[in-house]
């Protein structure tokens, strides 16, 4: 019975083993400048801006088309070419926990003037556009309008810290006396 434990350990480690090397690439030369790439407009206030990338295929690279998808309440940390003593290495771009805060050395540009569609209904608020960071880049997110609950809307704001710049999400705030 241990000889078949022992036997099926060293297995599963080799697997383990052979499973994480597979997803490891390493290309021996450098992948070429990013291109610059037109950026639809949104789809929606929830929208997040996937950067377009090079990826490996085979024995050469080809350009993968930026995109935009909706949120899973977190912030996108675009992936990229890393150098390494080996070669360029590949880091996966992922979805970093809303929880965690994140830090941007990079200021944002400055807030854009929006003129304002057509008011939808009576109980509407217009909420300003704001600079997202994509990751790598800043990516505009357009205004948009939202009913109107009881309480005042708390523009979103990028906050200047010692670590860098910090987005404080836009919030309804409750008035006192509202029920």
């Amino acid at each position: 019975m241990r000889d078949k434990l022992f036997v099926f350990s060293a297995f599963v480690l080799l697997f383990s083993f052979l499973y994480g090397c597979a997803g490891t690439v390493v290309v021996h030369r450098a992948p070429p400048p990013i291109r610059a790439e037109i950026q639809p407009p949104a789809p929606g206030p929830q929208a997040v801006w996937i950067d377009g990338h090079w990826k490996w295929q085979g024995n050469d690279f080809v350009w993968v088309k930026g995109h935009w998808v909706k949120s899973p309440k977190g912030q996108w940390v675009a992936g990229r070419w890393t150098k390494k003593k080996q070669g360029w290495k590949w880091v996966p771009g992922h979805w970093k926990s809303a929880g965690k805060t994140v830090y941007v050395t990079k200021a944002p540009p400055p807030h854009k003037v929006e003129a304002k569609p057509p008011k939808p209904r009576k109980k509407a608020l217009w909420v300003s556009g704001h600079w997202k960071w994509s990751g790598r880049k800043y990516v505009w997110s357009k205004g948009h309008w939202e009913t109107k609950p009881k309480g005042t809307w708390v523009q979103g704001r990028w906050k200047k810290t010692k670590q860098g710049h910090i987005w404080v999400a836009g919030h309804w705030k409750k008035h006192p006396n509202a029920r």
